[in-house]
C-alpha cells in the first residue's frame, strides 16, 4: 500500500493531469476552430468532427484521472497509470507521424507535446514507485 505522503503526491499529479486533459479536451470539443488554428490545421467539417471526437476522449481521460486521484488500491492505480502511459505514448507517436508527413508543425504542437510528456513520464515514474502487491 502507498504511504500517506506518496498518496498525496499521486493525488496532486492526477489532479494536474486531469486539469490539463480537460482543458485541452474542452477546447477541442467546444471550439474545434480554435483547436485547429492552434495546431496549424485547416478547419474542415472532417477535421472539426475528428477534433471534437478526440476532445471528448481526452475529457474522459481527464475525468478518470480526477476520479482516481484518491485511490489507494495499487492495482487500480496501476491501471490508471498504465492507461496514461499508453494514451500519451500513442498520442506523441501520432504527432511525430503527423510532423513527419507534413500535416503538423512541431513548433505549433509544443503545448500538446509537453502535456504528453508530462503525463506519460509522470505516470511512468509513479508506476515504477508503486511497491509490488504481496
Amino acid at each position: 500500500m502507498y504511504k500517506k505522503r506518496d498518496t498525496m503526491k499521486v493525488s496532486a499529479f492526477l489532479t494536474i493531469s486531469a486539469i490539463g486533459s480537460v482543458a485541452f479536451g474542452a477546447v477541442m470539443f467546444l471550439m474545434p476552430a480554435l483547436a485547429a488554428g492552434g495546431l496549424g490545421l485547416s478547419l474542415t467539417p472532417q477535421t472539426g468532427s475528428l477534433l471534437q471526437g478526440m476532445g471528448g476522449l481526452i475529457i474522459g481521460l481527464g475525468a478518470i484521472n480526477f476520479l482516481a486521484r484518491h485511490f489507494t488500491d495499487r492495482g487500480m492505480l496501476r491501471v490508471i497509470l498504465l492507461t496514461n502511459i499508453i494514451t500519451h505514448t500513442l498520442g506523441l507517436l501520432a504527432d511525430v507521424f503527423g510532423a513527419l508527413n507534413g500535416a503538423l508543425q512541431i513548433r505549433q504542437m509544443a503545448p500538446v507535446e509537453l502535456t504528453h510528456l508530462f503525463i506519460g513520464i509522470g505516470s511512468l515514474i509513479y508506476l515504477v514507485r508503486l511497491r509490488p502487491q504481496v
